[in-house]
C-alpha cells in the first residue's frame, strides 16, 4: 500500500486526485450495499410485491396465466420465481425471501452499468455512477422491491453493454445476442415496447450521422444487421406466447392483460411535452455523432435512447411510476457526470460537487428508507392473519393479490388503471355473485383502491376485524320492533354456518342454505348482536365496533 505524501500541500493534492476520488466512491458503494441489505428486511412493503407473488403462487397452483388470473405484467418474471414459491411455501415472510432472491439481479444491473460507464467514460466516472445510483432513493429502493422491473433493467443494460462494447466492430454475433437480450427484456416487461423503438431510432441516427458507424455498417449492411436483431428479438416472446397458447391461454386474453389495460388516452399536452424532450435529445445526440470517435458515438446512442424513451413515456404511458424509470436513471446519471467532467471544469471542483451530491442523496435515501421502522411488520401480520383464517384452496377477496396465497373469486386485479376503467365504465364492474358461486367468507380490510361497487358490497356484507386487516362474512344486527318483539330481517348473501354473538358470547346459530332473506326473533332483548361466519369466530376473529 502506497503511503500518503508527508507534506500538507501534497497530501491535499492527493485527496483531490483521481485515486482518492475512486476510493471515496468505492467506500460509499460499500456502505450503500450494506444499507441495501438491511433494507431488504426493513424497508416499507409495496403492494406491487404482493401482487407479483400472488401471480407466482397462482401459476404454481396450476392456474393458467392471463386466462385464470389477471396479470398486467409480462410472463418471464413469474416463470423465473415459481421455484422460489415452491421452496418457501405459504410463509408470512415470503416477501423478504423474494427480495433476497431478487437481490443478485439488482446487483448484476449495477455491474453492467459500471461496465457501460467505464467503456464510454472512465473508471472514476463509472464508480461515481454506481455510487449515485445506489444513493438515489427512487432507483435504489424500487430496485430492491420484488418486481419484474429489476430483471427488465438487467436485461436492458446488458443489451446496451453489447452495443457499446462492440460499437467499433458490430457483427452477426453482436446482432444475435442483442436481439435475444431485447426479446428477453420484452418477456420481462411490456414497457420494452417503448424502449426498443427508442434504441432503434438512436442506432439508425448513429448509422447516418456517426463516421464510426458509417464505416462499420457501410452501404446496406445496416439493414442486414437490423434484420438479424429483429429476428433474434422475436424468438423469446414467440416461444413464451407459443407455450401459453399450447397450455390454453388465448391471444385475446394476453392482449387484454398486457396491452388493452396498459393503454392511455392521447392528450395534446403530453404529446407536445414528449415532442420537446425528443427534439432536445435528438439535437444533443447529433452533436455527439459529429466526430469520428467510437466513445462519442456510444454516448450519442445512449443519450438519444434515453431521451426518446422519456419522450415516449411522457406522451404514451398510462402512468408515470418510479419503477418505470429504473432503466433510464443510471443513463441520466452517467451522461450528467460524463458531460460535466468533460466540459472543461476544474477536476477538483467536479469531484467535490459529485461527492456532495452523493452524500446529499444518501441523506435523502436514509429518510426515505426509514430503516429505524419495521416496514414489513404490517405485511407479515396480514399474511399471518390470512393463513390463520383460510385453508388451502379457500378464496379471499382482496384488491390485487395483497394476501398472496389465497385465490380470488374475481378475475380482475384492481390496479390503478383497471379501477379507473371500472369507475369510468370502460370495464365491467366485478360480479359480486361470484362470492356465492365460489364461497368467499374472508375479504381484505383496506378498501383503498377498490371500485366503488366492491367497497359498498364489502361494507354491507362483511365485518371488519378489530385489527383492521381482514373482513369476514357477517353483519351488525339492528332488529326492528314488531308486535311486541325485536325482529331482525336481513339478507345474507353467502351461504354457510353463522353464529350470533352478544357480549362476546355465542347466543345463537344460523345455517344459511341459500342466499336471501333470513328472519331472527330476539324477543324483548334488543342487545347489540353480530352475525358472523362461524369458522372465523372459532379462529379468533373479532369484529371492530365501528367500520372506519
Amino acid at each position: 500500500m502506497t503511503a500518503l505524501p508527508a507534506s500538507g500541500s501534497t497530501r491535499w493534492a492527493w485527496w483531490q486526485s483521481q485515486s482518492a476520488s475512486i476510493i471515496a466512491a468505492q467506500w460509499l458503494c460499500a456502505f450503500l450495499l450494506l444499507v441495501r441489505l438491511i433494507a431488504v428486511f426493513r424497508f416499507q412493503h409495496d403492494i406491487d410485491e404482493s401482487q407479483n407473488l400472488h401471480v407466482v403462487y397462482g401459476w404454481l397452483s396450476g392456474e393458467l396465466p392471463y386466462r385464470d388470473r389477471f396479470d398486467n405484467h409480462a410472463p418471464l418474471f413469474a416463470w423465473m420465481f415459481a421455484p422460489l414459491a415452491w421452496l418457501v411455501g405459504e410463509d408470512a415472510n415470503v416477501v423478504i425471501f423474494a427480495r433476497l432472491a431478487l437481490l443478485p439481479f439488482g446487483l448484476g444491473a449495477l455491474v453492467v452499468v459500471f461496465l457501460i460507464s467505464k467503456r464510454v467514460a472512465d473508471r472514476e466516472t463509472a464508480w461515481w455512477t454506481v455510487a449515485i445510483c445506489l444513493a438515489l432513493s427512487d432507483w435504489s429502493l424500487k430496485s430492491l422491491e420484488f418486481r419484474p422491473d429489476v430483471i427488465w433493467a438487467l436485461l436492458w443494460f446488458a443489451a446496451l453493454w453489447v452495443i457499446v462494447r462492440n460499437i467499433e466492430r458490430p457483427g452477426a454475433r453482436t446482432a444475435v445476442v442483442l436481439g435475444l437480450l431485447l426479446g428477453l427484456a420484452l418477456t420481462a416487461s411490456i414497457k420494452t415496447t417503448l424502449l426498443v423503438p427508442a434504441l432503434a431510432l438512436a442506432c439508425l441516427a448513429g448509422v447516418f450521422l456517426s463516421p464510426v458507424l458509417k464505416r462499420q455498417l457501410s452501404g446496406y449492411r445496416w439493414i442486414g444487421f437490423g434484420w438479424v436483431v429483429f429476428v433474434g428479438f422475436l424468438v423469446p416472446p414467440a416461444l413464451g406466447i407459443g407455450a401459453l397458447l399450447i397450455a390454453g391461454t388465448t391471444l385475446e386474453q394476453i392482449r387484454f392483460c398486457l396491452f388493452e389495460v396498459n393503454q392511455a388516452p392521447l392528450e395534446l399536452w403530453r404529446l407536445f411535452g414528449g415532442g420537446v424532450v425528443f427534439l432536445l435529445a435528438l439535437g444533443s445526440a447529433a452533436w455527439m455523432f459529429r466526430r469520428d470517435d467510437a466513445r462519442r458515438a456510444a454516448v450519442g446512442i445512449l443519450l438519444l435512447t434515453a431521451g426518446t424513451y422519456l419522450a415516449l413515456l411522457l406522451a404514451l404511458a398510462p402512468e408515470l411510476r418510479k419503477q418505470t424509470f429504473l432503466v433510464v436513471y443510471p443513463l441520466v446519471i452517467l451522461l450528467a457526470l460524463h458531460f460535466s467532467k468533460s466540459a472543461g471544469a476544474l477536476l477538483p471542483a467536479w469531484r467535490l460537487v459529485v461527492s456532495v451530491v452523493c452524500v446529499a442523496a444518501i441523506g435523502h435515501l436514509m429518510v426515505e428508507a426509514a430503516l429505524w421502522r419495521d416496514g414489513m411488520h404490517d405485511q407479515r401480520r396480514l399474511l399471518s392473519r390470512t393463513l390463520a383464517l383460510t385453508d388451502q384452496g379457500e378464496m379471499l377477496l382482496d384488491g390485487r393479490g395483497e394476501t398472496v396465497f389465497a385465490d380470488r373469486p374475481v378475475y380482475l386485479a384492481f390496479v390503478a388503471v383497471t379501477t379507473a376503467a371500472v369507475e369510468d365504465r370502460n370495464l365491467d364492474s366485478p360480479d359480486m355473485s361470484a362470492l356465492t358461486r365460489h364461497p368467499t367468507a374472508v375479504a381484505i380490510g383496506d378498501l383503498d383502491g377498490l371500485p366503488r361497487d366492491v367497497r359498498n358490497y364489502l361494507k354491507e356484507n362483511f365485518l371488519l376485524g378489530d385489527d383492521g386487516l381482514l373482513r369476514v362474512s357477517g353483519r351488525l344486527l339492528e332488529p326492528s320492533w314488531e308486535d311486541g318483539r325485536w325482529i331482525e330481517r336481513i339478507n345474507v348473501e353467502l351461504p354457510g354456518s353463522y353464529v350470533v354473538i352478544k357480549d362476546d358470547e355465542i347466543v345463537g346459530h344460523l345455517d344459511v342454505k341459500e342466499p336471501g332473506l333470513q328472519i331472527m326473533d330476539f324477543g324483548t332483548d334488543r342487545s347489540r348482536r353480530f352475525l358472523i361466519w362461524r369458522d372465523a369466530w372459532s379462529d379468533g376473529f373479532r369484529p371492530r365496533k365501528q367500520d372506519g
